[in-house]
């Protein structure tokens, strides 16, 4: 294998915050430079909060109202010290209390300890690296490796498990020195130690809960409205608007939301796909129509100014401070700016919609378990209902793939707890296409973490339970949410995420599938409500839209030419993450349309491949 190579050292913005806490010296002061960090500090403790809280009137009079505070006006100094009167307070349960989009350090000058600490969802980033002296924090990865001392080495067990489509640590990125802080956890260091603790849990669900379809859908409106509101925040807002219920309701309530506070209505931030399969511009503008709001339309050509979807991804993909996921960006990140443009501060969207308000298909095997077969049946029944897949696959997926296969790997994994875990790791393994990690060194250590990072094959409170905290803690989230900083860092606004608002999250998790499923229809919560508001859209009976065939065209069509202008995997081959012959034979097979749903891999390499030679030649 040739020698590792070191990446370049990335730019580093001024409004991304740099913290340098000493490692030494426990009454030192932290050391901030660049972002707008708020402060605050007692005798024993220091505070230091980027980001925002939400609900900061509730808070303040909360904590002004407790005899601990003698002083209110301490309290109103900024966040940080909110933060600060909730820890005196509440102590380790004041994290569970705080509602936000925010990091915050707490250093405890007594006992010499640096606690980091970020909010339940995840929704601000917080990365961290250490040298001999200092631990150093910030929102961006690119922050840290510009710092003398800390190493700018590129992770390749990481590169390599990505392009076998496994993220195994959910705290580890792509550079050897820098972790990631995990959502609703906190990192404790204390006389050279780091303890990872998980501060935010919610309650297992009981899916034989009856509940109330009319009083649960009030209290999915009021927390909804709740969340769209802290979204908002008093500022002028914009909404990435699609044709689907997510994006729909978020609209519709920030309108609403406008009215009642006097507001102007949020402007609607609408991308046109060129494939009739996913345009939803009739259904864009109708409903931006419906809504008396301003409209910023375009079409993915006019956001890229006429560049090809892929190459403007790629060509994103270089300035990227980790490599870029989203292959649309191109076309979004415009879009932004186009609403900042219009005097939009803040940017809503839809995202945690899928998530959140749909039923997962591994119900089927918590209901073919309780033999539950009428259940099942009407599980069966909406999905078919809800996607544009045929009914033979959907019924197949939920009598095997999400049903009898889950639970026969249950029955094998309490006879046979090891043979089945070793055989587990084995199939993934063998599964990994043969061109990545030819470095043999490099595919043993991949391998070896391959069984401690499976899911449970007998999920104590089933399967429904187990996918729907897997779709909660997976680091594509974190990495999805991440990328949604980035872009309103990049496009000078702030994205925020109603359907992540962590009030929200708790209550659609905890709600029963049937009570989700409403009207025999997925996402039934919001679809009725929307069909009513815009009867002439159809939402009663709308699918789900998909990108997929869009995205394999796009594959087809540009790949080609930007595969082979690339020169391959040049740089990937040179860190032994791939065997350039390997991979280049594969594509030029799955440009003859051989196996398309591979394709995506195109799209893996070349992302990863555009941004790791960016920084190392």
């Amino acid at each position: 294998m040739k020698q590792l190579l070191e990446a370049k050292s990335a730019y580093w913005r001024p409004s991304d915050p740099l913290i340098r806490v000493s490692l030494v010296n426990k009454t030192a002061l932290a050391e901030q430079v660049g972002g707008d960090v708020a402060r605050a500090s007692s005798t024993r403790y220091e505070v230091l909060l980027h980001g925002v809280l939400y609900d900061r009137g509730e808070l303040h009079r909360e904590l002004a109202s407790a005899e601990q505070h003698n002083s209110k006006d301490a309290i109103l100094v900024n966040d940080a010290a909110l933060v600060l009167g909730a820890l005196n307070r509440w102590g380790d349960s004041a994290p569970q209390r705080l509602r936000g989009d925010f990091f915050y350090i707490l250093r405890d000058r007594l006992v010499g300890s640096t606690t980091l600490v970020r909010d339940q969802i995840g929704l601000h980033p917080c990365f961290y690296a250490t040298t001999a002296t200092q631990l150093l924090i910030s929102t961006s990865c690119s922050a840290l490796v510009s710092q003398a001392g800390v190493s700018r080495d590129l992770n390749r067990l990481a590169l390599a498990d990505h392009l076998r489509f496994r993220w195994p640590d959910p705290e580890e990125t792509y550079y050897e020195s820098v972790r990631r802080v995990p959502r609703g956890s906190s990192v404790h260091f204390q006389n050279g130690q780091r303890v990872v603790r998980r501060y935010w849990n919610i309650t297992p669900i009981n899916l034989r809960d009856p509940g109330d379809q009319q009083e649960t859908a009030e209290r999915f409106q009021a927390a909804l409205d709740r969340a769209v509101a802290r979204a908002i925040d008093g500022a002028q807002a914009g909404i990435f608007l699609s044709g689907g219920l997510d994006s729909v309701s978020v609209a519709a309530v920030a309108a609403d939301h406008a009215d009642r506070s006097g507001r102007r209505r949020p402007v609607a931030l609408s991308l046109g796909f060129p494939d009739p399969a996913c345009n939803e511009e009739k259904s864009q503008r109708e409903i931006a129509r419906s809504l008396h709001l301003d409209q910023e339309f375009l079409t993915f050509a006019e956001a890229t100014s006429g560049r090809p979807v892929l190459e403007a991804a790629l060509a994103l993909a270089e300035q990227w401070p980790v490599p870029l996921a989203n292959l649309w960006n191109g076309g979004f990140a415009p879009l932004a700016q186009r609403g900042a443009e219009r005097g939009c501060s803040v940017i809503l969207t839809g995202t945690g919609g899928d998530e959140w308000l749909t039923v997962g298909p591994h119900l089927g095997a918590d209901l073919i378990r309780t033999l539950n077969i009428r259940a099942f049946f009407e599980h069966v029944g909406t999905l078919q209902r809800s996607y544009n897949v045929p009914p033979s696959t959907q019924l197949r997926a939920a009598l095997w793939t999400f049903g009898a296969k889950p639970l026969i790997g249950s029955t094998l994994a309490r006879v046979a707890p090891r043979w089945w875990g070793r055989r587990r790791a084995t199939r993934i393994a063998a599964a990994t296409p043969a061109w990545v990690a030819p470095d043999l060194c490099l595919r043993r250590a991949i391998d070896d973490r391959i069984e401690a990072s499976l899911p449970s094959h007998n999920p104590p409170h089933g399967f429904y339970w187990r996918e729907s905290m897997i779709c909660l803690e997976h680091p594509l989230i974190s990495m999805e949410l991440e990328e949604y900083y980035e872009l309103g860092q990049r496009s000078g606004v702030r994205f925020r995420h109603p359907y992540w608002d962590v009030d929200l999250v708790e209550l659609l998790m905890r709600t029963p599938p049937h009570l989700l499923n409403g009207n025999g229809k997925a996402k039934g919560l919001v679809r009725q409500a929307m069909a009513d508001r815009f009867p002439e859209l159809g939402f009663e009976r709308q699918k789900k839209v998909g990108a997929t065939p869009f995205f394999h065209s796009i594959l087809m069509n540009e790949g080609p030419e930007l595969w082979r202008a690339a020169g391959g995997a040049r740089t990937l081959a040179e860190l032994g993450i791939v065997n350039p012959h390997a991979v280049n034979a594969s594509f030029e097979d799955l440009f003859q349309g051989a196996e398309p749903k591979r394709l995506y891999q195109v799209w893996e390499v070349l992302r990863l491949e555009r941004w790791v030679r960016a920084r190392c030649h």
